[in-house]
């Protein structure tokens, strides 16, 4: 290990290492930079929890939730005569969402015995609409805060207007609980298969929750202000303080995870050895 270890520090890398090879194997020197750039106790302690109950999705998970969402779909009455599958995608660069489609549309087959349509960005509505579809599916892989589900549902309603017949469902891989009831409760038919609470918020007991946000507050201080296109003032705990431990094994994390675990720099602008990587 390029680090050098006190006896404290080791312990600290290994335990992680112990309990979480599936999340951290071969992230020595990155473990070890990140006990180094914590400057309490308390710090290290809060991110070796966050670590530990790092929520991660395998590809077994995620086959097992494109199953769950196929068959709900299906339970509606959907068919492939008036059903489309769109992803929440709207520009050119690739997004996770095409990624799902792509490998959703294989399950969908298998579940219904039909080959449905599908279409690589939120968009044609009313010229699929024309051709006798009613029903729009958009999948995606993770929802943190529920504001782009919600953008998406209000252009959606805007350029549907006219059309009473067309519905909007959103079927998300995996996402917050929070994001979810914001959601329904404003009237979107939302899914998220692979649901899971705030990594502080929603875990710790009221008395803490303050004290442990400050800690990780205090932490991201020391990160700098912008990281690839991600700035550091909306990815405060999180794009929208969605404060998810999550990660898709082998793809990019998202920035709703907090940002002390992929952020690139340094406030004084030191390249960091970060434990994910987000492109």
């Amino acid at each position: 290990m390029a680090e050098s270890f006190s006896r404290e520090k080791y312990d600290w890398v290994m335990e992680l290492l112990e309990k979480r090879q599936d999340l951290l194997r071969g992230k020595q020197d990155a473990l070890a930079e990140l006990y180094s750039f914590c400057d309490t106790h308390m710090q290290q302690e809060l991110v070796k929890n966050l670590l530990i109950r790092f929520n991660l999705l395998d590809d077994d998970t995620y086959g097992e939730t494109l199953l769950i969402i196929a068959q709900d779909i299906i339970s509606k009455g959907y068919t492939s005569k008036d059903t489309v599958l769109i992803t929440l995608a709207k520009w050119d660069d690739s997004d996770s969402s095409q990624e799902v489609l792509n490998r959703f549309k294989v399950t969908m087959a298998a579940v219904s015995g039909e080959r449905f349509r599908t279409n690589n960005k939120f968009n044609n509505f009313e010229k699929l609409y024309n051709l006798g579809y009613r029903h729009f599916v958009a999948v995606d892989e993770f929802c943190g805060s529920g504001k782009t589900i919600k953008s998406r549902f209000d252009e959606f309603i805007k350029a549907m207007a006219a059309c009473p017949e067309a519905t909007i469902d959103f079927f998300v891989v995996a996402g917050m609980k929070e994001a979810q009831n914001m959601l329904i409760a404003n009237g979107i038919s939302a899914f998220i298969g692979f649901a899971m609470d705030k990594g502080i918020s929603g875990q710790y007991p009221k008395a803490e929750i303050s004290a442990r946000i400050l800690d990780m507050t205090n932490l991201e201080n020391k990160l700098s202000s912008k990281s690839g296109n991600d700035r550091l003032k909306n990815c405060r705990l999180g794009y929208g303080r969605s404060e998810a431990i999550y990660l898709w094994k082998g793809h990019n994390i998202a920035n709703n995870v907090f940002p002390v675990f992929w952020w690139e720099k340094t406030s004084g602008n030191r390249r960091r050895n970060r434990l994910f990587v987000r492109v």
